[in-house]
């Protein structure tokens, strides 16, 4: 009897077209697997945007960092009462300190050039960023270059935006304005540091403070960076006027070995 019970059911869900319980319950998992599919395709292109938009932007950022203090020059070298010194990152991390980017990556080299004269001093000391030269230690010299020239070495290339260029439209307008930033914050940076032509004038607090600057590097074309025989006996040369009063003075030069 119960048998018969079972098929006369099922005979009249046929008829009335009521689907069985288990039937209902089979078309709703199905419609709920296919509302999991379309939340987790959603969930992926989001994710994949989110991962392209840092791609493309998130290491693009800049944060503007101050010079050393003029404290313990550096290799100094002394034209009587007025000391040079200079100095040059030994390693990425001590870079970092004073540029938010890896210049010596981009073949640029920034000299930090150190400038003070005592109290003792009754002479005024002049020295031209533009007659400073640098060699290495195996005598190749580098040739001197702007501020500008080093920025547009080591600034962030907007086609790091491309990806969201591809994605879709709407990213360019997240990702561009935060490379322009990055850049711009770069760009007034490094010129910002880059060393004046500067007079330490006899007694005054600025030369008995002190100045510090930076004049930046690069291979000559065709040639490679070895940085290591930079900063490992690499010899840098300027030229300093020394005057008094209204003298024209006299220009002698001064070098320093970096070890």
């Amino acid at each position: 009897m119960q048998r018969l019970g079972t098929v006369q059911r099922l005979e009249t869900d046929q008829r009335t077209g009521i689907m069985p319980h288990h039937h209902h319950t089979g078309a709703a998992r199905v419609h709920l697997t296919r509302l999991n599919m379309r939340q987790i395709q959603r969930f992926c292109f989001l994710a994949c945007a989110a991962g392209l938009l840092a791609l493309s932007s998130g290491c693009a950022s800049y944060s503007v960092r101050s010079l050393p203090e003029v404290t313990n020059l550096p290799d100094p070298a002394q034209l009587d009462e007025f000391t040079l010194g200079a100095d040059v990152p030994d390693t990425t991390i001590e870079l970092r300190r004073w540029f938010d980017r890896d210049l010596i990556k981009y073949g640029v080299v920034p000299v930090f050039i150190y400038l003070q004269s005592s109290k003792d001093s009754e002479s005024d000391f002049e020295i031209v960023p533009g007659k400073i030269t640098l060699e290495s230690s195996s005598g190749v010299a580098l040739e001197q270059i702007t501020a500008e020239d080093a920025y547009k070495r080591c600034r962030f290339s907007h086609w790091r935006a491309l990806p969201m260029w591809l994605l879709f439209f709407p990213g360019v307008f997240v990702s561009h304005p935060l490379i322009a930033g990055a850049n711009g914050r770069m760009e007034r940076d490094f010129d910002a540091k880059r060393l004046r032509t500067t007079t330490l004038i006899a007694r005054s607090p600025g030369a008995l403070e002190g100045t510090v600057g930076v004049v930046y590097f690069a291979p000559k074309k065709g040639e490679r960076l070895n940085y290591e025989e930079i900063k490992n006996g690499g010899v840098l040369s300027a030229q300093i006027r020394q005057s008094q009063g209204d003298s024209s003075g006299s220009t002698k030069p001064l070098v320093i070995v970096f070890n």
